[in-house]
């Protein structure tokens, strides 16, 4: 989620537009995929807000958390 945009707006439309092409950026679910030190990680249907245009995501602030806290406990597995 690009910075400021922190709270929730009531309807299913981003009051902004994709920063990389300026297009409608909606409610929808993404796909995250990592890979690290030899492990795979995946979530197939990630809440964010997706661009009509370019299919760009931007997560909200609890998800990009999750996500980072994955990685962090991927950091500590034994390399394979």
């Amino acid at each position: 989620m690009p910075l400021g945009q922190t709270m929730r707006p009531s309807s299913d439309l981003l009051p902004m537009r994709c920063l990389r092409c300026q297009g409608t950026v909606e409610r929808g679910t993404a796909p995250v995929r990592i890979e690290r030190n030899g492990y795979r990680l995946a979530w197939e249907a990630v809440p964010a807000w997706i661009c009509r245009r370019c299919e760009l995501s931007y997560f909200e602030p609890q998800e990009v958390e999750t996500i980072q806290r994955a990685l962090q406990a991927m950091r500590t597995l034994p390399n394979p």
